[in-house]
């Protein structure tokens, strides 16, 4: 069993549970953090800002094979895997907005889910990969979207009752 942390909060490492065979997995100049597991284990995303511009990477979990998936000299951030790890949802700052977007694991078909003017992130996978949550402004306040996970029907999570 493994677990990610922050090494020296720039790079991403792997260790046991009990934090012992510290590994580290990036070695960067820049800030690597927010990874994420696939589903299967055997990779690694994460976002990392590097030579003035911000981008979605992944690596095996023995830390080979890194690969660029996204690059923006704004933000790329908080990458998810879906259930199935067929894809990836992530937000976006394009201009003035943070948005949620999904593309294909290998980084092909970016496509923007969320938006344009709308203030989106943070997006996290239902179970069963058929929505997806993720928080919003759009309303001038912190609340919980919903959506299917090519986008359509969003809504409030927000029933107005406590």
């Amino acid at each position: 069993m493994h677990y990610l942390s922050l090494f020296s909060k720039v790079s991403i490492s792997s260790s046991n549970t009990d934090g012992s065979n510290i590994h580290r997995l990036t070695f960067s100049a820049g800030v690597d953090s927010m990874p994420s597991w696939s589903p299967i284990g055997d990779k690694i995303i994460f976002y990392s800002e590097r030579n003035n511009t911000t981008g979605i990477f992944v690596i095996n979990i023995d830390g080979s094979s890194e690969t660029r998936l996204t690059n923006n000299s704004i933000l790329d951030a908080y990458p998810q895997w879906s259930p199935n790890g067929a894809q990836i949802a992530f937000y976006s700052k394009q201009q003035d907005y943070n948005n949620i977007y999904l593309m294909q694991a290998n980084g092909q078909n970016i496509t923007r889910l969320t938006g344009p003017n709308t203030n989106d992130y943070r997006p996290s996978w239902s179970p069963d990969g058929t929505m997806i949550s993720f928080n919003s402004l759009r309303d001038g306040n912190s609340e919980i979207y919903v959506m299917n996970a090519d986008g359509s029907n969003v809504r409030s999570n927000y029933s107005g009752k406590v």
